[in-house]
């Protein structure tokens, strides 16, 4: 019973944390809408370092209905109440599970662009070379608005490109190419061919 309450307990407090953010990020909206494109962008990369860094709900609304207010001007799209919850869970460093349909590649895209505008190298990743092309080029005017440099890394790219592509502000890449990279990346170090 105790385990059940503690859940209980600590979900309840999700779900208002959860409802106080979205009550924040619309009292952000207007102010946010109010901002000229320039203004926009230079407000996205102010509100990023400290809603990234600090993880306070009320730096996060902050930051997040800037990038809303950019995905609605670039992409067309007004991201719903559980893609704004998730995108702030993300950059929290939490797990996040999202039906089909449920705009996971939005989701992803407004977090890894708070973190890279935090500074932080970030990188997506997918299961397919189709959907690291997908994904990065279906984002790529938020990422470009924010002014941020994209890279995108799939088995198509050359080993001496792919450098080059990791060194972008993010990076869309495959699991398995993010894994072997890394692994050929050791072994080449000086130092730890002998521990390969």
């Amino acid at each position: 019973a105790g385990w059940w309450l503690a859940h209980d307990g600590s979900a309840a407090r999700r779900r208002r944390d959860d409802a106080r953010l979205l009550s924040m990020l619309d009292g952000h909206a207007a102010a946010a809408a109010a901002l000229d494109d320039g203004a926009l962008a230079a407000a996205c990369r102010a509100a990023a370092r400290p809603a990234f860094t600090g993880l306070r709900l009320a730096d996060g609304a902050a930051a997040l209905a800037l990038i809303c207010e950019a995905v609605q001007r670039t992409l067309g799209l007004h991201p719903h109440p559980p893609q704004r919850v998730a995108a702030w869970r993300l950059a929290c460093g939490r797990m996040v599970e999202l039906d089909t349909g449920e705009g996971k590649t939005l989701t992803a895209a407004m977090a890894a662009a708070m973190a890279a505008l935090a500074g932080v190298p970030t990188h997506v990743v997918t299961v397919n070379d189709y959907l690291a092309q997908r994904d990065a080029g279906t984002m790529g005017p938020l990422f470009t608005f924010l002014g941020l440099r994209v890279g995108v890394v799939h088995s198509g790219v050359a080993q001496g490109a792919r450098a080059a592509e990791y060194a972008c502000d993010l990076t869309y890449c495959t699991n398995k190419d993010l894994v072997f990279d890394y692994l050929r990346d050791r072994v080449s170090t000086p130092g730890n061919a002998s521990a390969a």
